[in-house]
Parts: C-alpha cells; sequence; structure tokens
C-alpha cells in the first residue's frame, strides 16, 4: 500500500477521536531508525516548485546508533505511487534527518545477507 494511502487511512480513522486512542503513529522502517510520516498535505509550500502537489512530513522517531538524529525531519514533494522512500528520492526539499542520503551502505558496502533459521530452530525456541 502507498505510503500516502496509508497515512490518510490512519487520519480518517483518528477523526471524532478523543484520548489515547489517537496517539497511533504510521511509522516505516529505515536503516537510519523508525521513521513517522507525521503530515501529508495537498496545499504547495509557496516558491518551493517540487511541493506543488503538496508535501510529506517524516521524522525519525528511534534510532540508537544515530541519536543525535532522533526528532530530526525529512519533507519531500508528493508521490502518491511511492510504497518506500526510494519513491521520493527525486522530490527531496529538506533532509536534515538523512533519511535519503545513504553515505551509510556506501561507507560499509552492501548489507550482509539475512540468515535463515531454520522452521525447526525457531519452533523450538
Amino acid at each position: 500500500m502507498p505510503i500516502e494511502r496509508a497515512w490518510q487511512i490512519l487520519n480518517e480513522s483518528q477523526k471524532g477521536l478523543s484520548g489515547t486512542e489517537t496517539h497511533a503513529r504510521l511509522s516505516v522502517t529505515h536503516y537510519k531508525g523508525k521513521t513517522e510520516i507525521v503530515a501529508v498535505t495537498d496545499e504547495p509550500i509557496p516558491g518551493v516548485p517540487a511541493s506543488r502537489d503538496g508535501v510529506v512530513v517524516m521524522k525519525l522517531l528511534r534510532s540508537a546508533a544515530d541519536a543525535p538524529d532522533r526528532g530530526k525531519v525529512a519533507i519531500v514533494g508528493r508521490n502518491p505511487e511511492a510504497l518506500w522512500f526510494d519513491g521520493y528520492e527525486d522530490r527531496v526539499i529538506l533532509d536534515e534527518a538523512g533519511l535519503f542520503g545513504y553515505e551509510r551502505t556506501a561507507a560499509h558496502g552492501p548489507p550482509a545477507p539475512a540468515r535463515r533459521v531454520p522452521t525447526a530452530a525457531r519452533a523450538e525456541a
């Protein structure tokens, strides 16, 4: 499901609610940590051409390795078809969180292949 559609569903589901039921967040896992989709707007930011269809605001929530970046944001132009961060790479307006700079991958090479645990071993654990 596209990120912006998931955010819209969550946002609509919370209308008219109060209390703890309004504390749900839409988060996407990024190598830097959990990232919240804070807002999706329909209005452009005056003077920012990449925002003509609105923007998506993302906030880095949790990041053990990159603790100094916690709470930093990224603002990207909307892409209703985007399923992942890659769908916004060509629309970055602000990236103080470093969500679209792939320095980690370049510095450390490709990720290690995932280890598969045999089904029997998982059942015994």
